[in-house]
């Protein structure tokens, strides 16, 4: 158990999914998969954090705009820490969330995938594929 972190139960995810159904967001970012939520109060978003994150945190105050309007807390995961709670949710949230969740799956498919030694995915030459060790030899190394 990390600081901070609770247990993960079922209890737990399907609260997290429950309230991530009502108050969240699944979408791809500029650059990477993100789940987002805001609340007022930030205390339903520890608790989100304690079971799902961790994420990132950040205050937002439009009192500026309009007086009526209080400041908000955000919570975000990005990356994939985000893909595996999609994915761990996933059977537990509403047909319109799962859409949310296999746009965002679709494009994650998409995107290049950066391993170390060159490796490539997509490519069944790659040591990848082959099953060898990812250190390059003298005869493979890049001029």
């Amino acid at each position: 158990r990390q600081k901070g972190r609770l247990m993960v139960t079922t209890r737990g995810l399907e609260w997290a999914a429950g309230f991530l159904d009502g108050e969240g967001c699944f979408r791809y970012g500029s650059t990477a998969p993100q789940i987002v939520c805001a609340q007022v109060s930030r205390e339903l978003l520890d608790k989100l954090d304690g079971i799902i994150g961790p994420g990132v945190f950040w205050l937002v105050d439009n009192s500026k705009k309009n007086p009526n309007w209080k400041p908000c807390w955000y919570w975000e995961l990005n990356g994939s820490k985000a893909i595996q709670a999609m994915m761990t949710l996933w059977v537990l949230l509403s047909t319109k969330r799962k859409s949310e969740i296999e746009t965002v799956l679709a494009k994650w498919k998409t995107k290049r995938v950066r391993l170390p030694n060159g490796m490539n995915l997509r490519n069944p030459n790659s040591p990848f594929f082959r099953g060898i060790n990812y250190h390059r030899t003298k005869k493979e190394q890049r001029p």
